[in-house]
């Protein structure tokens, strides 16, 4: 199925995206995809409120690594509070997949989910290997688009230079 409006290109990126939020790994949640949303759940009503150094304007980033799923708000510098798990998505070059859908639950629960198979063959397609020495993927939901009446996200995935 291919996605609505589905642009993949390469790009670097030149600063580091640093974050701050939650872990699954450390939630007591258990590690299943229901979980996914209650962490988020959690995050809005518990943890947001209490990062000052949101970068603006602000931007929620998610990141998937193999043993992990953590979720959270995109700092403009400093730390975020120290119970929090950080991340820092390094400089380097990146897939980018950027996509939209009618409605947020359909971005998140329809469109999100599928993304891989098209991005996976897209790259093979164009001969870009991906950076196995990094085996994580971002979620990034700039506020700013995923509030408009036909939302948008986008997705990073790391890769090998050309």
């Amino acid at each position: 199925m291919s996605q609505s409006g589905l642009k993949m290109q390469i790009i670097t990126l030149e600063k580091p995206i640093r974050f701050a939020g939650l872990s699954l790994k450390n939630s007591g949640l258990p590690g299943c995809f229901e979980s996914m949303g209650l962490l988020w759940d959690r995050f809005h009503k518990e943890i947001l409120p209490q990062v000052q150094n949101q970068a603006q304007p602000p931007v929620e980033v998610a990141v998937c690594t193999a043993s992990d799923y953590l979720v959270g708000s995109q700092l403009q510098a400093g730390c975020g509070p120290s119970e929090l798990a950080e991340f820092t998505v390094s400089p380097g070059s990146y897939l980018k997949a950027d996509f939209s859908a009618d409605d947020f639950s359909q971005l998140v629960d329809q469109a999100l989910p599928n993304l891989w198979p098209e991005v996976e063959a897209w790259a093979k397609a164009q001969n870009i290997l991906f950076d196995a020495s990094a085996p994580f993927s971002v979620e990034v939901y700039p506020q700013e688009t995923v509030s408009l009446p036909r939302p948008s996200m986008y997705c990073l995935y790391p890769v090998k230079p050309s």
